[in-house]
């Protein structure tokens, strides 16, 4: 499968006469930073933390939100694209 850049291979076994459905998740590899600093949520039925910023390496799937938050502002999102690399969060 292809989106944009990106690609993944799964194995589908299908048998005669049948119809599958895919569920094909695209991931990218992130370096995340926020100024001042942020802890960071993948968020979702089930927030998972992904850590303070910064953070570099961090694999998640392309359209999640990750939320930024700094008790001294007001809590920020981010909605990931198959482009991204690099985010950026300035709460100033």
């Amino acid at each position: 499968y292809r989106r944009g850049n990106l690609r993944t291979v799964m194995t589908h076994n299908i048998k005669p006469n049948e119809t599958t459905t895919a569920y094909v998740t695209f991931q990218v590899s992130l370096q995340i930073n926020a100024k001042p600093w942020a802890q960071v949520f993948l968020d979702g039925t089930t927030r998972k933390p992904l850590g303070q910023t910064p953070l570099s390496g961090v694999i998640v799937p392309v359209g999640s939100v990750l939320v930024f938050e700094n008790p001294n502002f007001a809590a920020k999102s981010y909605q990931v694209t198959e482009k991204d690399t690099a985010i950026q969060v300035d709460f100033q």
